[in-house]
């Protein structure tokens, strides 16, 4: 438990740091603006998705592996199909998801993407 602990942290560490250093500011001199939230909140999206990829994929060599180790353990076996089906369904959903996106932003010519906060009438 403690191992598994202990990779967990490091995973959080390695996905999540690199975020922080987005979002700052080209110029630290400037106070935050709306801007800066717009181009956060995209690249957690981004990261996000990247992360929902990456964890299907490690779940699917998981499932892979036990299913590999099982030998006669019928229960091991199954639950290691289980697994290899939820983590396919799981990148094909996120997959198709994100498809559907892009085509509806390329049907509608909307950047769905873009995360924008209109705070003045101009914009709207």
């Amino acid at each position: 438990m403690a191992r598994h602990l202990k990779f967990l942290s490091a995973l959080v560490v390695v996905l999540f740091f690199p975020v922080s250093a987005l979002a700052q500011s080209a110029n630290p001199a400037s106070p935050a603006t709306f801007q800066n939230i717009n181009d956060l909140v995209t690249n957690l999206l981004n990261v996000f998705l990247g992360f929902v990829a990456i964890a299907g994929l490690v779940m699917l060599v998981v499932g892979g592996f036990i299913y590999l180790s099982a030998g006669d353990d019928k229960a091991r076996t199954q639950s290691a199909q289980k697994t290899i089906t939820y983590s396919l369904g799981g990148l094909i959903l996120a997959l198709s998801s994100w498809i559907l996106l892009r085509l509806i932003a390329v049907f509608l010519g909307i950047d769905i993407g873009l995360f924008d906060i209109c705070m003045t009438p101009s914009c709207a």
